[in-house]
This record gives structure tokens, C-alpha cells and sequence, in this order.
């Protein structure tokens, strides 16, 4: 430790050299002269000035001055400021507490003073009593340091060493200064962990503000999204044309053995085609809508200002594959259970498809076609089924989009629906 000081109090020394000429040669840059600015209120004679010069050392030489200059500064005394008439060391002390720097003066500033064995002696107490001891000497001194340094705010708490370099022990002071030292990179320490955590919370804050930011812009977007498209189409065909196919191609024996069951036979289960029907319709006038949404999120990942929202972005992504399930598989319900509820109990048209077995070849040709005139004559049914799957375009995709964008507002219930646009094969 001592080897470090001594390196830092010599790597000091060029730095104090260079600053004290720079002050020093200030007094000689102002222009006039500096006792006749102090004297300017004053009515004065030339012996007047002659005995304030000589009394402030400006009649020495230029190398002397400088050398008063240095000791006294070495000592605290910086002189009397030309201005105010008050101790510069004063003026300085005040101003660092007023601009908010007393924190740094009880922490950073240690006062040395070099005193020496005969001046201790020579202090004198409140009463006017000399020190009858340097310990006794040194204490008075302290108290007066401290009773002056009180009058500075921020000072109060300066600790204050005092060492005769001719008697004192080099040794203590070293280890005084050291500890304090210690303290101030403590100090320090303490001040860049502080900064640290401050900086570290306004980046977090800044973080989740940004992330808020981007979140609530893909809300806006995916909203905008909702509102194009709170249908999801009109059919694009009956949901039976793929039973009536498949009435078509089903082997004869399999279709009669259906027909006899009210279309509930394993072969070829009526309702269940009603039900891929109603699946591959709503699956084909969904397709696009799906498409724009997964090209819609991929822009907005690919989109600089909404990366915060990346894991936002990623998770809708792969929980919409999820709801888009769940359309489909309440869209095929509707067509199975809608249907299965009028058709299975019509014991009349099964019945008569029962007789068309026998009467030659084209047998299933014509159970198609009676299945299909009855289909077309409840359009009630295919009406039914077409509300169903709106409803679930809404309740099942829709909504939980709406809800993680809080846009639930959107899907409030609309008004009757007037009819459904059917594209007819002819």
C-alpha cells in the first residue's frame, strides 16, 4: 500500500505543478491591478496601495510570489478573494455544497494538516491558554479545523489528520490515509452497484415498455383482422352433395343395407358424410382466411419495431392451429347432427328407397337422386347447419383471438340473418 501511494503522490506531483502555475499566473492575466480592484470603494492614497502590495507579497519577485503561493496552498490557505474580501477555500467549500457536492466532500476529502511540534505549542484555546502538550495542541487545533469547517455545509464530516513530519510517525498516517482510501472506493463501489441496478431496472422497464408497445400494436392488427372477417363465407356447396357422391359409388348391396338402417349402416353412414360434407366446405371457404392470418403474423415477426413481441407472435401462431381444429371439428357436428335429427326419423323416403331394390339396374342411381330431392326440399336444414357453422367460426377461431387482442366487443351478437347464399351444382 505504501508503495502504491508513493507511486500516485508522485504521478500527482507534474498535475499540481502545472495546475498551481496555470492559478498563479491568473492573478497576472486580470486585467488592472489587483489592489487597486480591492481598494476601488475606497478613497486612497499611492502609500496606501504601496502598504496593501506589501502587505498581499506583490512587491516580492515573480518566482517568490510563486513559492508563498505554493507553500500556503500546501497548508489550505488559497488567499482572499478579490471580490468578496473572504478566504477562497471558503467560497470554494460553499459552492461544492450548493451545487450538491457535500456528499462527496465527507467521503472524498481527507484535510492533512502539516503542523509543526512549535506551532501546536503556540495554539491557544478559547480562554487564551497555550497547549501545555502537542497532544493537547493538536486537539485544540482540531476543534478549531472543525468549528470552521462546520460553517461549510457538507464539511462538518471531513475527517482531519494532523502530522509533524519532523516527529510523527509516517507509518499511522499512512494507514490513516489508506483507510480512507479504502472507504472511498468502498464508497465508490457501493455508487457503480447502485448505478448498476438503476440502469439495469430502467432497462427493464424500458423492456416490458417496449414489449407493451409491440404487444398492444399486434392487438391493434389482429382487431382489424376480426373486423374483415367476422364470417367466414358463404358455402360453396351443400353439405350433402359428398353423401349423394358417395351413394354413387358405394357398392349396392352396401347402399341397400344403408337405406334398410335410416342411413346408419357402418358401410355407408349417412350422417357422417353429411358431416365430412359440412367439414370440406368449411374447410375450403376458411383455407384463405387462415392463410392471410399465418402471412399476417409472419409479417409482423419479420417487423423490427414489433420484436419485443416475438414469443407473443410465435405463441398466437402455434395456438391458432389449435382453434382452427376446433372449428372444424364443431363445423362437421353441426352437418352430422343437424341432419341426423330430421333424416333418420323420415322413415317415408328410407322406406321407399328400400323398394327401389329389385327394379333392375340403376338402383343406385335412383336412391341417389330420391335422397337428394329430399335434401333439396329442406333447405331449412342446410340453412340450420350454415348458422351452426357461423357460430362456430366465432366461438371456436374468433373468440379467443378477440379475447387475447381485447376485442371481445366485435363479436357481439348480430342481427337475424335473411337468407344463405348457396352455389347450386346444376
Amino acid at each position: 500500500m505504501l508503495i502504491y501511494l508513493a507511486r500516485r503522490v508522485l504521478a500527482v506531483v507534474p498535475v499540481l505543478f502545472g495546475v498551481t502555475l496555470a492559478v498563479f499566473s491568473m492573478l497576472f492575466l486580470v486585467p488592472g491591478d489587483p489592489v487597486k480592484m480591492m481598494l476601488a470603494e475606497f478613497v486612497t492614497t499611492p502609500d496606501q496601495i504601496a502598504q496593501m502590495r506589501a502587505q498581499l507579497h506583490l512587491d516580492e519577485p515573480v518566482a517568490t510570489q510563486y513559492g508563498r503561493f505554493v507553500w500556503n496552498a500546501v497548508r489550505g490557505d488559497l488567499g482572499t478573494s478579490i471580490r468578496s474580501r473572504r478566504p477562497v477555500t471558503q467560497e470554494i467549500g460553499e459552492n461544492l455544497a450548493s451545487t450538491g457536492a457535500e456528499r462527496a466532500m465527507a467521503e472524498r476529502v481527507v484535510l492533512l494538516v502539516l503542523a509543526r511540534s512549535e506551532e501546536v505549542l503556540d495554539t491557544q484555546d478559547d480562554a487564551g491558554n497555550r497547549a501545555e502538550s502537542a497532544e493537547e495542541g493538536y486537539r485544540i487545533k482540531s476543534d478549531q479545523v472543525r468549528w470552521a469547517l462546520s460553517k461549510l455545509k457538507g464539511a462538518k464530516e471531513v475527517p482531519i489528520l494532523f502530522f509533524d513530519v519532523l516527529s510523527d510517525d509516517h507509518q499511522a498516517v499512512v494507514d490513516q490515509i489508506a483507510a480512507a482510501v479504502e472507504a472511498m472506493r468502498v464508497s465508490q463501489a457501493r455508487r457503480v452497484a447502485e448505478a448498476g441496478a438503476a440502469i439495469e431496472e430502467l432497462i427493464r422497464r424500458y423492456g416490458e415498455a417496449q414489449t407493451k408497445e409491440a404487444q398492444d400494436e399486434v392487438r391493434r392488427r389482429l382487431r382489424i383482422f376480426i373486423e374483415q372477417h367476422l364470417e367466414v363465407g358463404t358455402p360453396i356447396e351443400e353439405v350433402y352433395r359428398s353423401f349423394i357422391s358417395a351413394v354413387r359409388s358405394t357398392h349396392v348391396r352396401t347402399v341397400w343395407a344403408t337405406t334398410r338402417r335410416n342411413g346408419a349402416w357402418s358401410g355407408l353412414h349417412a350422417y357422417h358424410w353429411l358431416g365430412v360434407g359440412t367439414a370440406v366446405d368449411a374447410q375450403g371457404r376458411s383455407q384463405p382466411i387462415f392463410s392471410g392470418l399465418d402471412e399476417l403474423l409472419g409479417n409482423m415477426l419479420g417487423d423490427e419495431k414489433l420484436e419485443p413481441a416475438r414469443d407473443y407472435l410465435n405463441e398466437i401462431r402455434r395456438t391458432i392451429l389449435v382453434w382452427k381444429e376446433h372449428f372444424l371439428k364443431d363445423a362437421t357436428a353441426s352437418g352430422r347432427e343437424i341432419y341426423r335429427a330430421e333424416f333418420f326419423l323420415d322413415d317415408k323416403v328410407w322406406d321407399e328407397c328400400v323398394e327401389y331394390w329389385g327394379g333392375g339396374s340403376g338402383y343406385r342411381d335412383r336412391v341417389a337422386r330420391h335422397l337428394e330431392d329430399w335434401c333439396d326440399s329442406h333447405q331449412d336444414l342446410e340453412a340450420a347447419v350454415e348458422k351452426r357453422v357461423q357460430s362456430a367460426w366465432r366461438e371456436a377461431f374468433l373468440l379467443p383471438i378477440a379475447t387475447l387482442c381485447t376485442s371481445v366487443d366485435l363479436l357481439a351478437p348480430a342481427g337475424p340473418q335473411t337468407g344463405v347464399a348457396v352455389a347450386r351444382d346444376q
